[in-house]
């Protein structure tokens, strides 16, 4: 069935619905400071393990294992990792201390370094040990690939690749197993260029352009079988101009009367069937 998407929240915006809390049992960590268990080595070079006594933001599985669970408390970290030369080198691993067996970690991140910046992955797990996020990281910034994982640790859930920083980027949506569902392109934090949303398959479904998160330009929607459906023009987010409508077969049909933002624009069933027929004044349904 042919839709017509006017707001982009309904399109391209993953939407979260409450739910009911699922059964969780928390965790408990060592939330003070002593020096004389919890004794740092900072040395100039070689093994470093150093405290750090702060709010600390968690993420695990509920006690079903079905359901992230996030939250924040107040912790005492354990950082180890590299020094050379006074310079944090390799892998650091930040992880909290349980506050009844105090030999028991659970890790919460896994930093790269290289001449004490960040450099390479940095890895977020689950107090479940399963890897949650990986981004990567040049002299400090954000930069190529980041992903979020389902509770698995594999099945991607969302990827975003980073250029110049974490304000440029192009996000992209997933439903396990590792199906694409939509892809967005962000400027300066604000969806700008080009998006897609896909079927199943992997076929284009909707296509258009974004400025500001506003539909600007030519909009495409496609059959199943990558076939154009429609086309229409946009301005400042509103439609404005119904230019083609094709049936499954590539006939052309009636699109309606669009244009400059007045007239009427034609839905249709997957049957072909009228479905709907929309009328606009200046871009703004009747």
């Amino acid at each position: 069935m042919q839709k017509l998407l006017l707001s982009l929240p309904a399109t391209f915006i993953l939407l979260s619905v409450a739910a009911q809390q699922p059964a969780y049992t928390e965790k408990h960590f060592v939330r003070e400071e002593d020096p004389k268990e919890f004794v740092p080595i900072v040395p100039k070079s070689g093994f470093t393990r150093t405290y750090l006594l702060g709010q600390v933001g968690i993420m695990d599985l509920d006690d079903n294992h079905t359901t992230y669970i996030k939250y924040g408390t107040k912790a005492l970290l354990c950082i180890e990792g590299e020094y050379q030369n006074n310079q944090r080198e390799g892998v650091f691993t930040f992880s909290l201390i349980d506050s009844l067996d105090h030999k028991k970690r659970y890790k919460l991140y896994e930093q790269t370094f290289k001449a004490n910046k960040l450099n390479g992955e940095w890895r977020t797990y689950t107090l479940a040990g399963k890897l949650n996020n990986v981004q990567h990281y040049s002299n400090d910034s954000l930069d190529g690939l980041s992903r979020t994982y389902w509770i698995d640790g594999k099945s991607i859930v969302e990827e975003r690749q980073y250029s110049n920083g974490r304000a440029n980027y192009i996000l992209r949506k997933y439903s396990p197993p590792d199906t694409l569902e939509r892809e967005i392109t962000f400027v300066n934090n604000a969806p700008n260029g080009a998006a897609k949303v896909f079927y199943p398959s992997g076929i284009v479904k909707d296509e258009v352009t974004l400025k500001d998160g506003a539909l600007i330009g030519i909009r495409r929607y496609y059959y199943p079988s990558g076939k154009i459906w429609s086309e229409a023009e946009y301005k400042n987010g509103k439609p404005w101009t119904a230019i083609a409508n094709y049936t499954a077969d590539g006939q052309k049909r009636n699109p309606g009367t669009l244009k400059n933002g007045n007239g009427t624009m034609i839905l249709y069933d997957d049957d072909g069937t009228v479905r709907q027929t929309l009328r606009f004044i200046e871009g703004v349904q009747l």
